[in-house]
């Protein structure tokens, strides 16, 4: 659908001369395109910034800015620049991509405006440090990716800067030592640190979930493309749903399609940390066929 939509506004952009020539276009709440103004829930802003780059936001109908990010091409196709995605008026996502990939460092931000993690990229892949934070803004999380992979040592830390969990990775990724400690600092079982966030019902529900609300894009069923898509996303000590971001894309209809769904998601159990609900991020693949 998104791509549908920039085809629309790619007419208008590409006929641009002047700084200030600007086009719009709009969806309603499922982001499908309407007539106009007065059916959308979301509107789509385009104009050139200069002669190398153009910008395209999205906004709701008060205004208040969705997302914004910066393309090389008249045809929206190639981000090169800032990315910032907003939630009620802040930033809950924002980084720079080089080319179409991430590059550098990108921040996560939950509601209250408060740094939730930060990540590193080298070409669209985790590399480098990984910080994840408690509310009070002391570390949580931290450790190191290697192409994508957990590697060295990563500490899961009590709010008061104990480390709860210290788990040992080598360069590719596998796990060969995992420690758990109480707040005291002596050893103790696992289960007492930590358990996973959970979708009501299982993850075969979770599935069933998707296959009511997935909606296969179209032009990616007419070129058979078929393939999957990691997202990521916060459940909170409530179980409700933030923060969802493609992880690891696969195809721009495909990637769009499961950010939409995702943020369809009813309320999940949430995981506990030392015996509480916690606020934990939480990867899952979602796949793509047509058989």
């Amino acid at each position: 659908m998104k791509k549908l939509l920039l085809l629309v506004l790619l007419l208008y952009v590409k006929s641009m001369s002047a700084q200030t020539d600007t086009a719009y276009a709009y969806v309603d709440a499922n982001y499908k395109a309407v007539k106009g103004w007065n059916e959308a829930t979301y509107y789509y802003k385009a104009y050139k910034k200069d002669s190398t780059s153009y910008i395209l936001s999205v906004h709701n109908r008060a205004g208040q800015l969705q997302k914004r990010e910066i393309y090389l091409d008249a045809g929206l196709t190639i981000k090169n620049g800032q990315s910032v995605v907003y939630k009620n008026g802040k930033p809950t996502y924002k980084g720079i991509y080089i080319n179409n990939e991430r590059e550098g460092i990108f921040v996560s931000y939950d509601t209250l405006g408060n740094v939730l993690r930060t990540e590193s990229y080298q070409r669209d892949t985790l590399n480098g440090p990984y910080t994840f934070y408690w509310p009070n803004a002391t570390i949580q999380e931290t450790g190191n990716y290697r192409k994508g992979k957990k590697a060295g040592e990563w500490i899961l830390q009590y709010e008061n800067g104990k480390p709860a969990i210290i788990e040992k990775f080598t360069d590719y990724g596998d796990s060969y030592s995992k420690t758990s400690f109480d707040e005291s600092g002596k050893e103790t079982t696992l289960d007492q640190i930590e358990a996973p966030p959970s979708f009501p019902g299982g993850i075969d529900k979770f599935y069933m979930f998707l296959a009511r609300n997935v909606k296969y894009p179209r032009d990616a069923a007419e070129q058979h493309i078929e393939g999957e898509v990691r997202m990521s996303f916060l459940v909170t000590e409530t179980g409700a749903i933030e923060n969802v971001k493609v992880e690891r894309g696969y195809h721009p209809s495909l990637d769009a399609e499961a950010l939409r769904v995702m943020k369809l998601s009813p309320k999940w159990t949430p995981g506990k940390l030392f015996g509480k609900p916690a606020r934990v991020i939480y990867s899952i693949p979602i796949r793509f066929s047509l058989r």
